[in-house]
Parts: C-alpha cells; sequence; structure tokens
C-alpha cells in the first residue's frame, strides 16, 4: 500500500509466547471463544481469523515473531500493547534483528522514571513512544520532560479539544529533534482534525494539514491510501 509504519497489539498465550491480537478475548476476530491467555500456542493455532464479514479464513493467529521476521526490512513497527511485556518485546526484537525498525508504545501518561522504575536502564537504541494525555496540563508537561533525556523518544500528545492544548506544546518536540506521533483515527485523539473530517467532509487542510503545521512526523490513519495522495501533492511524501 505504500506505508511506511504498521500498527499491531500484543497478547500472551497461556505458555508465555507473544500473538498479534487487539480485544481482550479472541471471539469477533477468530473462530475461537475466549481468552488468548486460556489458551497455549498449539491449541491458540487450531483456531482460524475471520475476514471483515465474520467468515473463517485459511489464516491462523501470527506470534509476533512470525510477524518480526515478515516485516524484518520492509516496514516500520509500531508496537502497541507491548508496553506490559517489554522485556520480551525486547528480547524478540533483538533477536529477529529488527530493534531499529520497532517503535513501543508506552502507557497513558508513565513517565520515563516510571518505565526505568519497572523495568531497568532502558538503552539509547531501543524507540520509545510515551502517550502524554492533555486533559491534566501539569502531569503531561512533567510525563513528556521525563522523556527529553532518552534521546530515541517519538511523542504522541493526545487531546479531545484544542482548549487543551497549546501550539507550544505540540511543536516543542520536534523543536528539540524528538519525533511527533498524532492519531488522526478519531476525533477524541486529536482534537477533531481526524480522518473522517479530513476525507468525508473534504477537509484534509483543516485535519491532516493541521496536524503537519503542528509538527507532526508521523499521522496514523484509518485512510492510508488518501492521507498519501494529500501528502504526496503537498510533497512531504515520495
Amino acid at each position: 500500500m505504500g506505508v511506511d509504519i504498521a500498527e499491531l497489539d500484543l497478547k500472551m498465550t497461556k505458555d508465555s509466547v507473544l500473538i498479534i491480537m487487539h480485544d481482550q478475548t479472541i471471539d469477533r476476530t477468530t473462530t475461537g471463544k475466549g481468552k488468548l491467555q486460556e489458551y497455549t500456542l498449539a491449541e491458540i493455532q487450531k483456531f482460524k481469523l475471520k475476514n471483515g464479514l465474520g467468515r473463517a479464513t485459511d489464516n491462523t493467529i501470527p506470534t509476533f515473531k512470525n510477524y518480526l521476521e515478515t516485516a524484518k526490512g520492509k516496514i516500520l513497527i509500531d508496537v502497541d500493547k507491548g508496553y506490559v511485556y517489554f522485556p520480551q518485546v525486547i528480547k524478540l526484537l533483538k533477536e529477529t534483528g529488527t530493534l531499529s525498525q520497532a517503535i513501543i508504545n508506552i502507557d497513558d501518561n508513565t513517565t520515563f522514571d516510571e518505565v526505568e522504575a519497572r523495568y531497568g536502564k532502558v538503552p539509547d537504541d531501543i524507540i520509545l513512544m510515551p502517550i502524554v494525555v492533555y486533559n491534566d496540563k501539569v502531569r503531561a508537561e512533567a510525563v513528556a520532560a521525563s522523556y527529553l533525556r532518552h534521546k530515541n523518544t517519538i511523542f504522541q500528545p493526545v487531546w479531545k479539544d484544542d482548549k487543551y492544548i497549546t501550539d507550544e506544546n505540540l511543536v516543542q518536540f520536534s523543536n528539540k529533534g524528538y519525533g511527533i506521533w498524532f492519531n488522526s483515527l478519531w476525533a477524541s485523539l486529536c482534537g477533531g482534525h481526524h480522518d473522517d473530517r479530513a476525507v468525508e467532509q473534504n477537509k484534509p487542510d483543516e485535519t491532516w494539514g493541521w496536524l503537519i503545521a503542528h509538527g507532526a512526523t508521523i499521522i496514523q490513519t484509518d485512510r492510508p491510501s488518501e492521507l498519501l495522495m494529500y501528502l504526496k501533492k503537498q510533497k512531504l511524501h515520495q
């Protein structure tokens, strides 16, 4: 499709194997029932993934290792829901030689000090992406400031209304050489500058354009084809 990054979510099986799965249960997306952690890897691979119409396919749930081996050298990886499995994620990234192409999400408003208190010193070559929620300005600014000593940081600001955030909050990260990731998936993540408004209301300059003007390095979208067309038109993507 020409996108630069693919996002995934992680869960762990009963026998401690990391699997690609978004939901808390496997009911919606597979032919099985229950929580993934109730099954071993051998048991979980007996189920088939469903397609968008809810029909069973020939595909089984991939492991994180499978995914990394397939993605190696091809695309950047955003590891969502991976903070709780941080040591296992780092281990697999190193084993598969994909550490440099992976971004690890850090749970909402978790400081860098809290990360290191839980998991020990974080090596400089690990790319972290703290989610900074601007509903409490004091807390958000403290969270953001704590990561400034980790140069391999991409900040992910989240705000439901522009009144909660200032231009200074947004551009400070990119001005200092850090990455800045905006979610345009839905309105509550980006103050209303979201995908549906860009495409269905034909207001890309007020949405994606607004995010770019406010320091975006990366935009996460559910409309990749339309966003890529817009970026290429603006000469911002090759």
